[in-house]
């Protein structure tokens, strides 16, 4: 190459480069344009809300009640799904929040528009909204957000009860603290799969009751009484005691001081006196008998399968029958009400009502509708029993209401509802006071808690249909036992939110709760 043509590619070169600069002034390069299609929003080390593209959103924004929340951090995802954190001095944030009495969205000044924030909860109450972020250039909106939800989550105080699972295959009760998960005691015990547990005295420290093949097994309810408040206290066995041949029903006294087992297998009744254990056998049952106690008497009645139709008044202590009364066949299910010294014996045409000071029937009362109820339940001071209706089809939509006190009988219609008509696989409860009714739904995810005395339904969601439930003293607290995986949820009634969850062992069958009426000091 000779001297002209290099200095020719030379001065080429620098008019190109001239051009190339002259051009960049006039027309400078645009930068990326994002495309994003999806967010993390994270809080600390965790991720509390995620989704690209057209998934669906995971997860939820929460505050406390009445609290500003920890730092929250925003990221966004491109199409390559890279996650990001746009420059402030190009980007910024904006935000809808759909319901501000609910909960608002909280910057620090030094961070106004820009990717961190706080959710702001003081002065607000428990409740749900939702909000909408958006990513914006200037006055463009680059990304909106999918609606995300926010929980403000109220600020109650631990529940402290017991959440005793059973196996029945293995003869297994086993106690749980209700706020750790934590399994504290595991017993042998038994109970007839239709009857499942009592409650009984004594008033400073209350125990439960079950049996089934001859014997009879009590523990500590868990609480030590003190009147003002109670003290947690792990369970421990109270009394073993043999009873009869094939016990089934049960029953306990208004003060709490005498349960009682009728027997099939011999077709009589042990009374058992809860503070020293000791049984009186009565010889007066038969061969699928009451074991209604009033205090001073027994009142036993006719097997379900048998034509017989009589209930006996008896005399506990002196094993004799002051009355007979002629009743209905198919006798099944009984309550008393204490207030009026009132019996009420399910038969198969109706509820048959007995005085019980005067030993006569006062009056019969008929089913409203086809079918029947088998179980009685109401609590120790209630004037409100309510029955599992059993029908032809095996399920109902329905529970019956007994006003023991003005003896008379009303069905309640849940609409939509699939309900059992036996507790064998605890899909009932009663709380102690004897308020409030919770029924699982056999085909749908659905728990009904059911405010007895003002006919108030409240749908609670849970994890499966056909859930095992159990309930506190006044119902505002509600366990549920999805068989499926071996996990206990309690949902805060008030809130209809699950507030916490724990694994209990497998091939637990059902659930049940004690609970303290008040203060309890662990």
């Amino acid at each position: 190459m000779n001297n002209k043509h290099l200095y020719i590619q030379i001065v080429f070169l620098l008019l190109s480069v001239l051009m190339m600069n002259g051009c960049d002034k006039d027309n400078p390069i645009e930068p990326k344009v994002l495309n994003v299609i999806g967010l993390v929003i994270t809080r600390g080390d965790s991720t509390q809300v995620n989704y690209t593209g057209d998934e669906t959103v995971a997860g939820e924004l929460s505050v406390t009640e009445n609290q500003l929340s920890a730092e929250f951090k925003i990221k966004f995802i491109d199409a390559d799904h890279a996650v990001f954190s746009p420059s402030t001095s190009t980007y910024h944030l904006e935000w809808n929040i759909a319901d501000e009495t609910i909960c608002k969205l909280y910057q620090h000044e030094s961070k106004a528009r820009g990717f961190e924030f706080h959710l702001d909860a003081r002065e607000k109450e428990h409740g749900h909204t939702t909000i909408v972020f958006k990513l914006m250039e200037g006055t463009n909106t680059v990304f909106t957000s999918k609606v995300i939800p926010i929980h403000v989550t109220g600020t109650e105080a631990k529940v402290l009860a017991w959440v005793w699972a059973y196996n029945g295959t293995a003869s297994v009760l086993q106690a749980y603290h209700s706020a750790t998960g934590e399994m504290k005691a595991q017993f042998t015990a038994s109970a007839h799969p239709m009857m499942h547990i009592i409650h009984a005295g004594p008033a400073a420290e209350p125990t439960i009751w079950m049996a089934n093949a001859g014997t009879a097994y009590a523990f500590t309810a868990g609480f030590h009484n003190h009147g003002d408040h109670a003290h947690l206290e792990t369970p421990e066995v109270y009394k073993t005691v043999t009873v009869g041949s094939s016990p089934v029903h049960t029953g306990v006294a208004p003060d709490g001081m005498t349960v009682a087992f009728a027997n099939d297998g011999d077709q009589t009744v042990s009374v058992i006196d809860v503070t020293s254990g000791s049984v009186q056998t009565i010889s007066h049952g038969s061969g699928h008998s009451a074991a209604l106690l009033t205090g001073e008497f027994l009142i036993t009645t006719a097997a379900t399968p048998s034509e017989e139709k009589w209930a006996k008044i008896i005399n506990i202590s002196t094993n004799s029958v002051a009355a007979t009364i002629e009743t209905a066949k198919g006798s099944h299910g009984d309550a008393f009400y204490a207030a009026g010294n009132t019996a009420f014996i399910a038969c198969g045409d109706g509820i048959y009502v007995i005085d019980v000071s005067a030993k006569a029937l006062k009056k019969s009362l008929a089913y409203p509708v086809a079918g029947r109820t088998n179980f009685l339940y109401h609590g120790e001071k209630a004037s409100l029993a309510v029955g599992l209706h059993k029908t032809d089809a095996g399920t109902s939509d329905k529970i019956l209401l007994l006003d023991m006190a003005g003896e008379s009988l009303e069905y309640l219609t849940i609409a939509g509802a699939t309900l059992d008509w036996k507790i064998k696989d605890g899909y009932f409860a009663l709380s102690e006071d004897g308020q409030v009714a919770v029924l699982a739904d056999l085909k749908l995810p659905k728990v009904y808690h059911v405010h007895l005395q003002t006919k108030a339904v409240t749908t609670l969601n849970v994890p499966a249909a056909a859930v095992a439930v159990a309930t506190n003293f006044d119902g505002t607290q509600v366990w549920v036992l999805d068989k499926a995986n071996q996990k206990v949820s309690r949902i805060h009634v008030a809130h209809n939110e699950r507030a916490d969850e724990f694994s209990v062992s497998a091939g637990t069958e059902w659930i049940f709760v004690t609970s303290h009426d008040g203060e309890v000091i662990e």
